[in-house]
């Protein structure tokens, strides 16, 4: 059975396979000959080991194999070698070059001695694959999801409310005018909305704060494909929690008499609330999400 450089794959201690941003590897009899697991939804077989190779045949449909093997007369060089036997279209969509991703940063890591940031290798169309994959799994915050699912969906939907009304539509108010005494309480006939630009830029950055909301969860995947850190997205979203407070306090106690009365209604009723509503959950989900980290320590 493989050791020293080899046996790596199964040690999360080794910091060989890249497991902080792919399905770890797992094996239900380590690298011996017969251990059946996988990872993720690609399943294996060990079909060949000995001390400096081991090889896996493809579970399911797949018809093939890969192995690592150790060469060199120091064995100092790790080797990957595999064959996909008539892959299906999914295969060669997604799971062939997914594949070659993970290799490349187990390479990586491999090759800086665990160091797995920055990841410098992504071939060719991987990363959109990868965060498409990533998307589609499960939510791994499951104590948070529907709080996280209804704080994005409402921010989400007032910014895309925004983008409406900068295209010109009035909705939900009869004239453009009507809604300018609704949202912003301005009074009189020639009260009138913001132009266009701001707006929009208004409701793109409101659309763009859902993203990350619904981001903050897969921030190890997002690091690895090189986007921004998780601090970086935490700050963010400790900034909105701020601003979306500070809202609510000063729209519930600040003065709004010469607002319009429509306005002033919509304010205490709907407005401020809400703003507290979304800092208040923001707040949750950003102190869960800290003291989850810090229990795993």
């Amino acid at each position: 059975m493989p050791t020293g450089f080899l046996g790596g794959l199964l040690d999360p201690a080794a910091r060989l396979w890249p497991s902080d941003a792919w399905p770890p590897l797992v094996l239900d009899d380590g690298l011996r000959v017969g251990s059946d697991g996988g990872h993720g939804p690609i399943r294996y077989r060990v079909i060949d080991s000995d001390s400096r190779r081991v090889r896996f045949s493809f579970g399911g449909d797949r018809e093939g194999w890969h192995e690592f093997r150790v060469e060199g007369v120091e064995g100092d060089v790790l080797v990957h070698e595999a064959r996909l036997h008539r892959p299906s279209a999914t295969d060669r969509c997604f799971v062939i070059q997914l594949h070659d991703a993970l290799i490349e940063h187990l390479l990586d890591d491999a090759e800086s001695g665990g160091a797995r940031y920055p990841r410098r290798r992504w071939p060719g169309g991987s990363r959109w694959r990868y965060l498409l994959a990533a998307a589609a799994r499960p939510d791994p915050d499951s104590g948070h999801r529907s709080v996280r699912r209804l704080v994005a969906g409402v921010i989400g939907s007032t910014g895309a409310l925004h983008l409406v009304w900068a295209a010109g539509s009035s909705f939900p108010a009869r004239t453009r005018r009507e809604l300018a005494h609704a949202v912003i309480g301005t009074t009189g006939k020639s009260g009138g909305l913001p132009s266009a630009v701001p707006t929009a830029a208004v409701g793109a950055a409101l659309v763009g704060l859902a993203g990350l909301v619904v981001a903050q969860p897969y921030s190890d995947v997002l690091r690895a494909a090189g986007i921004p850190s998780t601090r970086r997205l935490d700050v963010a979203l400790r900034i909105a929690e701020a601003v979306f407070g500070a809202r609510g306090v000063i729209g519930l106690i600040g003065p709004t008499g010469s607002r319009h009365p429509r306005y002033r209604v919509l304010n205490a009723v709907v407005y401020s609330p809400l703003c507290l509503l979304l800092a208040a959950g923001l707040h949750a989900l950003l102190s869960g999400d800290e003291a989850a980290a810090v229990s795993s320590h």
